[in-house]
């Protein structure tokens, strides 16, 4: 698509006719400055006289058409004859191959189906409508430089175009330019709003220029695959899926976003350098599968599920201190090496499961730790969470480097908490209430269980401790691990329930032995 800007620019003109008749020829010389009728009328005779049909809507037509020097195939259509129904005109399949709308203000009729036309000229026309051209096919070259307004459908499926400019167009309406697969380049300085699906599946396009734009809609460059820059200025708000699988896309700068959709830039798999200074809320996957090493979002106090899922290399994250909840599986599968979120109340399932390089967290404040919230983190050596009383099912499962446990708080293990933590030996838990089925599962070196807090017999299940040395298993020969429970309370583990048969387990403790554990 090639785009005009001067009106007085006959060679820019003429460059045009040349695009699609392929020839220099049939170009007038002598029209160094012509007005814009005889431009639509040079442009006309040039086109018409290298074969190309051309359909012309205009006023001065008739003046023109006595002045025809040249064989020519050209549809005269005064436009106080124009009709609605421009079906009257171009039907599928129609030989027409240019349009000219010299005196048009708005191209609101159907040039859809127009599967040969080439080349549109409009140079007053301040409205694309809906549709206008939809599926024109073979449009590769519109002049619109006065456009205002695309409305929805009205370029899509044109699968011949490769460039747009548009430099006073300030509205792009959904699908306006979807599937339009040849589309390489799209500059549209004035424009405010992209509305979805507009530029979905231009595969060819590179980069985007959209300076004045404040809002992206939904799906809006979703499969631009080819597209390595997005540079949004103003920008506020960017919808759902907007540019997801932008595979090549290695840079975005938003600083004036706030918000941005769910899936907005998912399976953007080159994505390494993302600037939202501003942002206060991300939706779910919102960058999952990126290539981010740093998620710097100072002012975030929301973030969704999955937000930054299987992020492979993001290290280091920044969000608001006021953020206090992270979602489910948010950081799940990324490159984090340490975790320290000293405001953190809540953390989601498996918000950073799989993270495999993660060696320590320390979450001060935090009162649950979610279903797999660090399951799989095979790294994992440390943990620090003083406030926490709930571990949910799985939460440390298969953390294999997890060597020792100290939660001093915690009343509640749930299913699986820390089952195939291999290397696990230590686990103090003073005041827990209740160790659930299979909660140590296959933690082969776990020899000493801390109890000594509880008010009463902690509640546990047949096979709490299968697998492990207190239940009975002994990777080595004749160890076997304990359980330290208080003084006042040991004969009352010894009788009760599941733990009467693992009772040569129980060890009871003095409250100054209590008094002089470090943990």
């Amino acid at each position: 698509m090639l785009a005009v800007t001067d009106e007085s620019s006959y060679s820019t003109i003429a460059h045009m006719i040349r695009l699609c008749a392929g020839t220099s020829d049939g170009i007038r010389p002598s029209m160094m400055a012509p007005s814009i009728h005889a431009l639509s009328m040079d442009f006309i005779d040039g086109m018409a006289m290298n074969g190309l049909r051309v359909l012309a809507f205009s006023s001065v037509v008739s003046e023109y058409g006595n002045a025809v020097r040249y064989p020519v195939d050209v549809v005269y259509t005064p436009l106080s004859e124009m009709r609605s129904n421009i079906s009257y005109y171009i039907k599928p399949g129609d030989s027409i191959r240019a349009v000219v709308l010299p005196e048009l203000a708005s191209a609101c009729w159907n040039f859809c189906h127009g599967a040969m036309l080439e080349m549109v000229y409009a140079p007053k026309c301040t409205h694309a409508e809906q549709g206008a051209f939809q599926y024109c096919s073979a449009l590769s070259a519109v002049f619109m430089p006065a456009c205002e307004y695309v409305g929805s459908y009205a370029f899509q499926y044109c699968s011949a175009l490769s460039a747009v400019f548009m430099p006073a167009c300030t509205y792009v309406g959904s699908y306006a330019f979807q599937s339009c697969s040849a589309l390489a380049t799209a500059s549209l300085p004035a424009c405010t709003s992209v509305g979805s699906y507009a530029f979905q599946g231009c595969y060819a396009l590179t980069t985007v220029s959209l300076p004045a734009c404040s809002y992206v809609g939904n799906v809006a460059f979703q499969y631009c695959s080819a597209l390595t820059t997005v540079s949004l200025p103003v920008c506020t708000s960017v919808g759902d899926v907007a540019f997801q699988y932008c595979s090549a896309l290695a840079t975005a700068s938003l600083p004036a976003c706030t918000s941005v959709g769910d899936y907005a830039f998912y399976g953007c798999s080159s994505l390494a350098i993302v600037s939202m200074p501003a942002c206060t809320s991300i939706g779910s996957y919102a960058f999952g599968l990126c290539d981010i090493t740093n998620a710097y979002f100072p002012a975030c106090e929301s973030v969704g599920s999955g937000a930054f899922k299987s992020c492979g290399r993001l290290s280091q994250f920044t969000f608001s201190d006021t953020l206090t909840r992270l979602s489910d599986s948010v950081f799940y599968g990324c490159g984090l090496t340490e975790l320290d979120l000293p405001t953190m109340e809540s953390i989601g399932g498996g918000a950073f499961g799989c993270c495999l390089s993660l060696r320590s967290v320390s979450i001060p404040a935090c009162g649950t730790i979610s279903p797999y919230t660090f399951g799989s983190c095979a790294a994992l050596e440390s943990v620090y969470a003083p406030m926490c009383r709930i571990v949910d099912y799985d939460a440390f499962q298969m953390c294999s480097s997890l060597g020792k446990v100290c939660l001093s708080m915690c009343e509640f293990v749930g299913l699986y908490a820390f089952s195939e933590c291999e290397t696990l030996s230590i686990a103090y838990l003073p005041a827990c209430s209740y160790l659930a089925t299979s909660a140590f599962y296959s933690c082969h070196n776990l020899v000493s269980l801390y109890l000594t807090n509880v008010n009463s017999v902690t509640t546990i299940s047949s096979n709490t401790f299968n697998g492990t040395p207190i239940g009975g298993y002994s990777a080595v020969a004749g160890r076997f691990g304990s359980v330290f429970v208080p003084e006042s309370l040991y004969s009352s583990f010894m009788t009760a329930r599941y733990w009467s048969s693992i009772r040569t387990r129980i060890v009871s403790m003095t409250s100054s032995e209590i008094e002089t554990l470090e943990f």
